[in-house]
Parts: C-alpha cells; sequence; structure tokens
C-alpha cells in the first residue's frame, strides 16, 4: 500500500490519504507555538531586482537584487543571489511586502508582512494590551494624585463627616496598592 499527504496543512492538519480502493482521511489540530524570539528586522518598502536592471542594461544578471527599507534612517542595501532565489517569494513580478529578517545566529530571511507583524512586536515599543496598562496607570496616578491632594490640603475635606473621611483616605490607600499591582505588570513587560 502507498500512501501520501494530500491537501494542504491546516490548522486542522494535513489529509492522509491511501490509494486503495477506501480512502482515509486523518485530521488532527496541529500543535501550536508561539514565537520567543528575538530579531533585527526592516519592513522593505521596495525590491529592485538586478535581473530587471541587466535587462535594460544588456548585461548578464548577477542575480542579487537591491531593498529599500521603509524605515526612516535606513540606506538601500544589496542581497546576492542565494538570499533572492531562497529567502523571497517566487512570484516577483509583484510587489513584495514583508520584512528583511536577521536572527541571532545571522540567518537572513524573509517574511510576509501580516505574518511578522502578527507574531512580533519593536523592542522598546509595548504591545497594544501593555500600552493599555501603562496608560490605566498614568491615569490612576492622576486621580490619586488630586485625591490625595484634597485630603492634605483642601478644608472641604476637612469639614466632611468622619465616615466619608475614612473612606476616602482608605480610598487614597486601595489606589496606591492598584498602582503598585500595574507598577509590576508593566516592570515585567
Amino acid at each position: 500500500m502507498s500512501c501520501s499527504w494530500g491537501g494542504a496543512a491546516t490548522a486542522a492538519g494535513p489529509s492522509y490519504t491511501t490509494n486503495k480502493t477506501m480512502e482515509t482521511k486523518v485530521s488532527a489540530e496541529m500543535p501550536r507555538y508561539q514565537s520567543h524570539k528575538k530579531v533585527h528586522a526592516l519592513k522593505i518598502d521596495s525590491i529592485e531586482f538586478d535581473r530587471d536592471k541587466a535587462k535594460a542594461e544588456g548585461r548578464e544578471t548577477d542575480g542579487s537584487a537591491i531593498i529599500t527599507p521603509a524605515d526612516d534612517g535606513y540606506a538601500p542595501f544589496r542581497v546576492d543571489a542565494l538570499y533572492v532565489n531562497k529567502r523571497l517569494p517566487a512570484k516577483q513580478d509583484v510587489p513584495i511586502r514583508g520584512y528583511y529578517v536577521v536572527y541571532k545566529d545571522g540567518y537572513k530571511s524573509w517574511s510576509p508582512a501580516e505574518a511578522f507583524e502578527e507574531g512580533y512586536t519593536k523592542v522598546g515599543e509595548l504591545a497594544p494590551h501593555q500600552k493599555r496598562v501603562v496608560d490605566e496607570r498614568e491615569a490612576l496616578s492622576g486621580k490619586a494624585n488630586r485625591l490625595w491632594a484634597f485630603i492634605e490640603r483642601s478644608e472641604e475635606y476637612k469639614a466632611l463627616p468622619r465616615e466619608e473621611r475614612i473612606l476616602l483616605e482608605r480610598q487614597l490607600r486601595v489606589m496606591g496598592e492598584y498602582s503598585d499591582v500595574l507598577r509590576e505588570r508593566i516592570a515585567a513587560f
């Protein structure tokens, strides 16, 4: 009995078929992985292939390409034929959107923009949920500072009934604890 993998690999996994009279399909969800690598990368604005330039100039191509980064402050740079042939998508007659990626060991690769942006956050920049925590702590600090100033400096506070003053002081303590929890979360980013 011979067998082959049929169909595309999806989250449900590839399908397995045999060439006997019956076709068997086995499908299970593939294991999930989360990226935790740190890489250097530049978003690609455009790529100029040497083959196009060589054709216009009537010469042999060296197979290289010049990548122009979308990021400010980075000059266009050349990648060799090996990178062009192995790393860039085969369909090179359409604009290539993606990232030039260099891994810790020096390996250079290309990643489609959507996949890269879903999997990586620029170091030094916060993910959206992290930004919300920072914003929440800043807003809380402003409120806690105003409450502290009201308690410490306001004649109106002193005129409040004792029970209300106790609740406001308790509120300030709880806001301080809440702020400490947010600070610890931010420190872990």
